[in-house]
């Protein structure tokens, strides 16, 4: 081990803190409250297993500095951990490449490479579609190593292993054998369905990294596979692996023995948690600052991984505005003048796809797309508050690949069938399972939900979910012209309100519509301003607004407000006060519930002042 690789144990502890006690085993050690993180210090290389990269020394520094490949960290090394720019003679190589292991799926097509370079690390890259390369896996829907050998053997029996080598080696020796990209740690559900009916052995790498990976591959695996086994091979050396074995002398036929005498999985597997239940983790100041910030998937609105609430009357046209925001993020185009983040989307249409088709086909014909990204539509309501559901779902969005940017849910009334909205145990429900949603994707989760019969009042039920979000956005339509107002931020200063119109678009089969902005700057608010059409409206208005101030309350009952209108107007006719009353209350300004009258605060901001145009 050179100078510079006896020194990964204090550069990750810097960066990344102590390691996980209950994760860690001698040299192997873990960090992170799940173990992601893993340093070798006997080989004096790390692996990040829930980002997929890995490498030396320099490399971490690299990372966890932010500095461009190949850019020197003599200087770092120096001034943080007084290694001398002597000890370091490999800082000016570059790493070189040992092996690439192509990913192909069904169709033969290369969807992407995981590398193998010296000193031991790994990178993964996918195809641009302009001969080159993108070095990441965002977005592609992951494989099971050799694939097409698979799939041209529907009767042999397969062996998972750990690594692209070990499974290439078995392979030669004329086996099935797959891996998963990523390593120990790394299997992803979306894999599961390859191996439907299928003949499996698990064979783990000798060291508890590879015990536990085994157990979680059975987890995914058991009741799905035709037959689950776990072969832990005899003789084999600590960390030793398939190939190790071979090499002790050990033939193919005696692995294929070994394999056809172990005994069958026939308990569902429990698979070890690696997080420690008997304490919490604290950050540090350091950590605190450490920690990512929010970043926007629509600027100035909606933030990844967040949890957001859209909410208006019926036919308001939020669940058009949600579906604008997701086919902009699908599509990676702007959301009218706001930047958005590309990434795939899924549309829970739990309120029926009836006028979907036609919206998605007038948002490609109005923008000129050919296709509208990664937009995926479940077509049915799911029942946030039933576990089957719920495990239902999270299995679908694994199958898919599991990469999603936002999912939508329209709307929170179709996800809580039967249930009180106005119980904060059964928003709480919707809420728990909203958090499962963004955790298990990383995806921001919109929820479309119906305002109260007092639009002024907020969203419908308990305020458990107003508590919970992170963002909330009121929709109202006026006249044609739909507003979004911002009404909470938690990470981001409110947005001014945006102004949305709706204009038709041709298609073949006939039309549809779009929406169109007309401002989002909070400039001059494009609605018609209400205003007081006569003095009675004006004095039946101040009757009220006076009984509000005088009593120092929000509300009073409808008969307060009639003897006060009465006291104020005592020459006008009841007939001519009732009729200043109610048309108060046609232009939304008064509102009346159960025996009390309030003044709708949100259209009272709109009103023009009243001027007596008499002489």
């Amino acid at each position: 081990m050179s100078d510079l690789t006896k020194h990964i144990g204090i550069v990750a502890r810097h960066y990344w803190g102590e390691p996980n006690i209950k994760s860690s085993n001698g040299s192997d050690l873990r960090f992170g409250t799940n173990g992601s993180k893993s340093v070798d210090l006997d080989k004096g290389c790390w692996f990040d297993h829930e980002n997929e990269v890995g490498g030396g020394v320099v490399d971490l520094v690299r990372r966890q500095e932010g500095i461009p490949d190949g850019a020197p960290v003599a200087h770092i090394l120096h001034e943080k951990f007084d290694i001398q720019p002597l000890s370091v003679p490999v800082l000016s190589q570059a790493s070189k490449l040992n092996e690439t292991y192509d990913y192909i799926d069904a169709q033969g097509e290369l969807l992407y490479q995981v590398q193998r370079l010296h000193p031991k690390s790994f990178r993964q890259r996918r195809p641009d579609n302009n001969g080159g390369w993108i070095y990441n896996l965002k977005g592609v829907p992951l494989l099971p190593y050799r694939l097409p050998a698979l799939l041209g053997n529907q009767q042999g029996s397969i062996f998972i292993v750990e690594g692209e080598k070990c499974a290439d080696e078995l392979s030669r020796l004329g086996l099935l054998a797959t891996t998963n990209s990523g390593g120990a740690g790394s299997w992803k559900p979306i894999l599961n369905h390859h191996f439907q009916g299928r003949n499996v052995v698990i064979i783990p790498d000798n060291d508890d990294a590879g015990r536990k990976h085994a157990q979680r591959v059975a987890q995914n695996l058991f009741g799905l596979a035709n037959s689950l086994k776990i072969l832990e091979l005899p003789g084999l050396p600590e960390k030793g692996d398939v190939i190790d074995w071979l090499t002790n002398g050990n033939k193919p036929q005696d692995l294929v023995r070994l394999a056809d005498q172990a005994s069958i999985v026939d308990q569902p597997p429990i698979e070890s948690v690696d997080e420690d239940k008997d304490y919490y983790k604290f950050l540090t100041v350091e950590d605190l600052y450490r920690l990512p910030e929010p970043r926007p998937l629509v600027e100035g609105l909606i933030s990844e991984n967040s949890f957001c609430v859209m909410y208006g009357a019926p036919g308001s046209g939020k669940s058009f505005c949600a579906l604008d925001i997701g086919l902009s993020i699908a599509c990676g185009m702007p959301w009218h003048d706001k930047q958005t983040q590309q990434g795939s989307v899924l549309f829970i249409a739990g309120e029926g796809v009836g006028g979907l088709k036609r919206r998605v086909k007038a948002f490609q014909r109005h923008h000129g797309l050919d296709a509208v990204g990664s937009f995926l539509i479940l077509h049915q309501a799911v029942n946030f508050r039933d576990e089957s559901s719920v495990q239902r779902l999270l299995r679908s969005i694994d199958r898919t690949g599991g990469n999603f940017n936002a999912v939508f849910v329209d709307t929170v009334a179709r996800a809580l069938p039967g249930s009180d909205e106005n119980s904060a145990t059964d928003m709480g429900a919707f809420v728990d399972t909203c958090d499962r949603i963004r955790h298990h994707t990383g995806a921001a989760v919109i929820g479309v939900h119906h305002s109260g019969k007092d639009m002024s009042r907020g969203m419908r039920g308990s305020s458990a979910l107003l508590g919970a979000v992170d963002t909330s956005i009121e929709v109202k339509n006026t006249d044609g012209v739909i507003r979004l107002k911002n009404e909470k931020q938690k990470d981001h200063a409110e947005h001014q309100p945006i102004y949305l119109k709706m204009s038709e678009v041709g298609l073949l089969d006939g039309s549809s519509v779009v929406l169109e902005l007309i401002s989002s700057d909070g400039g001059q608010n494009p609605l018609k301003r209400p205003k007081f059409r006569t003095a009675h409206q004006y004095a039946a208005f101040q009757a009220l607004r006076n009984l509000l101030i005088d009593k120092k309350v929000k509300k009073v009952p409808v008969s307060d407000w009639h003897k006060a209108h009465a006291g104020k107007s005592p020459d006008l006719s009841s007939d001519k006060r009732r009729g200043a009353r109610q048309q108060l209350q046609d232009k939304g300004l008064v509102v009346i519930n159960d025996s009390m009258v309030w003044i709708n605060r949100e259209v009272e901001e709109t009103m023009e002042p009243y001027h007596d145009t008499k002489d």
